[in-house]
């Protein structure tokens, strides 16, 4: 499945370049700015609670859509959690010339929802000049919702007052071109270089209107919309938006996001095609096939940030065109106690084996992905001398866990890294699984030449089997690099050596799912859910110093504060018959 929430992205930072030949048109700063003072057919008001009013200006066909939050209430929470920062919004001012602050030129006069729009370039019967502008970028408009037009205007005056801008007038309404001037901060720089945008000169349109002001960084994007308005289908009146906002959790929303998915992918696919990297004809015409039945399979996307007093939610939702049965998910994992507290990361599913089976189903849609499965298949046996499917699938298909997790011995002790890496797998089949891990050991001494002793250990009172590398005198124990065990008749554990093992078989003395932490990061998340991807912020943050404890010393003080702020972030998979979702915590401790 294709990202929708990391192509909506790649989009919005995807602006129309400023080129050359459009630099040159612009008037060089001399005269005072011009008022502006326009009409239009006055926009009905929203009849939904909590409807924007910028949904009222889009058309229901609009691409993608993300919508900020301009209420102080919405932030409140966040700029307790960041006070260093009172209001995000004040990030605009890194856009704007010197003399225009956030809280004195702009807010007194926003008010509602500030929308960011996404469209696909329309076929134009513009200039050569605004065709080659916007005929193959996707176009980017902001609908800034104005409550006081007489601050507005004192504001454009003021934004325009050191140059003349270039003005046109469309349709009665006027639309002033500006050069920004842009002093971003060095880490708006990094981003910008990293997606080759150039900061330096920017152009901005603006326009005006009752109700908006309307702003892009072509003139062109601006005079479509207005052309839009003409036997308008708002995005107000489309069932589906409705439903996003509708969402429990709309009206906290920092930030709001809404996609027709089937749009989205039949605009973008030529260029998601093109960014992809293939170049093979057939291979191309693969991955085009694979957007268009991807298209069919989903209607809309919605995604909601919001603040709480110990932390920021997310849940981004797709859904299904045609309801699909439910397959069962975790209910309550039993896995979690099997995973020590002081875990830093955890990645926990379930039935690896019903997952490989469906991930050979998706080779039929996406035939792109065969070569990874054949490549998987060929690969296993040179590692681990098994076929995967006949003596491993079968005893996968209970929950499994993958952590990393602190700890003084093992594998990674030679390279003086307190860590250790462990499997631990939940069988319903401990025969196959005792078939397969005979099947390893031998494998292991067949490969390794001697250099790994395959020995049988006792820890705490358990049998485990260790791969141990030999002495390399009499004063010296072997070192144990790889061990596996039985915690129970339905646990099997694998780590990087027996001295992890003894964290964790029979069971950690104080497990993740009693962790307050964890605890935390989970009380709201859906509890029937695909398993859990968790990170300790705090113990991956301490671990980094731990090893480079000069860091504490050059790291600037606002950042390390914001670091050791940071608890836990838990993500989870869940779904029901008409909608996949994701749902996420970041956990920060108040200052």
């Amino acid at each position: 499945m294709v990202s929708l929430p990391l192509v909506l992205a790649s989009l919005l930072v995807s602006i129309n370049p400023v080129t050359s030949e459009s630099r040159s048109t612009l008037i060089k700063p001399t005269a005072p700015a011009p008022q502006i003072v326009q009409k239009i057919d006055r926009i009905p008001k929203a009849e939904l609670t909590g409807m924007p009013v910028a949904a009222k200006f889009l058309p229901d066909r609009v691409t993608g859509v993300i919508f900020l939050n301009t209420s102080s209430e919405a932030w409140s929470s966040l700029t307790q959690l960041f006070p260093a920062r009172q209001n995000p919004f004040s990030l605009l001012e890194e856009f704007l010339p010197k003399d225009i602050q956030f809280r004195t030129d702009i807010q007194p006069w926003l008010t509602d929802r500030v929308a960011i729009a996404v469209f696909a370039a329309p076929n134009q019967k513009a200039s050569k000049e605004s065709s080659k502008e916007t005929s193959k970028n996707p176009q980017v408009i902001a609908i800034l919702p104005v409550k006081d037009r007489v601050k507005l205007d004192r504001f454009l005056a003021k934004l325009v007052k050191s140059q003349t801008p270039v003005e046109q007038d469309y349709k009665g309404i006027k639309i002033l071109e500006v050069q920004a001037e842009v002093r971003p901060s060095g880490e708006i720089i990094k981003i910008a270089e990293m997606i080759d945008l150039d900061l330096k000169q920017r152009k901005i349109a603006i326009a005006a209107l009752p109700e908006y002001l309307l702003v892009s960084s072509n003139a062109e994007v601006i005079k479509q919309q207005i052309d839009a308005q003409t036997n308008l289908k708002p995005l107000s009146n489309r069932l589906e938006f409705q439903r996003t906002v509708k969402h429990p959790q709309w009206d906290r929303s920092i930030v709001a996001a809404y996609s027709d998915y089937k749009i989205l992918l039949e605009q973008f696919s030529e260029a998601l095609v093109d960014r992809s990297g293939i170049s093979s004809p057939s291979e191309r015409k693969i991955f085009a096939d694979s957007i268009d039945k991807e298209a069919k399979l989903y209607s809309t996307y919605e995604g909601f940030i919001w603040t709480q007093p110990d932390g920021i939610r997310s849940q981004s939702i797709a859904y299904l065109t045609t309801p699909s049965p439910i397959e069962p998910a975790i209910k309550s994992s039993q896995i979690l106690a099997q995973l020590p507290a002081d875990t830093y990361v955890s990645i926990s599913s379930r039935s690896f084996r019903e997952q490989w089976f469906y991930l050979l189903q998706t080779t039929k849609l996406y035939p792109t992905l065969k070569p990874i499965i054949d490549g998987v298949r060929e690969f296993t046996p040179q590692l681990v001398g098994m076929d995967l499917e006949r003596d491993i699938l079968p005893w996968l298909d209970g929950e499994y866990a993958v952590i990393l997790f602190p700890s003084n011995k093992g594998f990674f002790q030679s390279f003086d890294l307190n860590l250790s890496l462990a499997l631990v797998v939940q069988t319903t089949n401990q025969a196959a699984a005792n078939a397969a891990l005979a099947k390893l050991s031998k494998f292991a001494k067949s490969v390794t030449g001697g250099s790994f002793k395959v020995t049988q250990r006792l820890v705490n009172k358990r049998s485990v089997t260790s791969w141990e590398t030999p002495a390399p005198n009499k004063k010296t124990a072997p070192q144990s690099v790889f061990a596996y065990g039985w915690a129970n008749r339905n646990t099997l554990i694998f780590t990087t050596g027996t001295g992890p093992m003894a964290a964790l078989n029979p069971k950690p003395a104080l497990s993740l799912s009693q962790a307050p932490i964890f605890k935390t990061a989970i009380q709201d998340l859906p509890q029937s859910n695909y398993g859990y991807f968790f990170m300790s912020g705090k113990g991956l943050i301490q671990l980094v110093y731990d090893k480079n404890p000069d860091l504490t010393k050059i790291t600037p003080t606002n950042v390390r504060r914001m670091l050791n702020s940071i608890q836990g972030s838990v993500v989870v998979y869940s779904n029901t018959a008409d909608r996949f979702q994701s749902d996420s915590f970041l956990g920060i401790s108040r200052r």
